[in-house]
């Protein structure tokens, strides 16, 4: 299964915080997280926004 299938927002599943830690990206990463308020049921990464991540719920 492609990481992607399991993924809500398929179209936007290369700015998320697994794949921008995947392509070392990591500036980008601190940004995206300073702040967390959802974090990812998949992977659990802690996101500032839902739309960063592939299943986001509320922390």
């Amino acid at each position: 299964m492609k990481p992607t299938e399991e993924c809500q927002t398929p179209r936007s599943h290369d700015m998320h915080l697994c794949k921008l830690l995947r392509k070392g990206l990591m500036e980008e990463l601190d940004r995206r997280s300073s702040r967390p308020t959802v974090i990812c049921s998949k992977c659990g990464a802690r996101a500032n926004a839902g739309r960063d991540l592939c299943q986001p719920r509320p922390l």
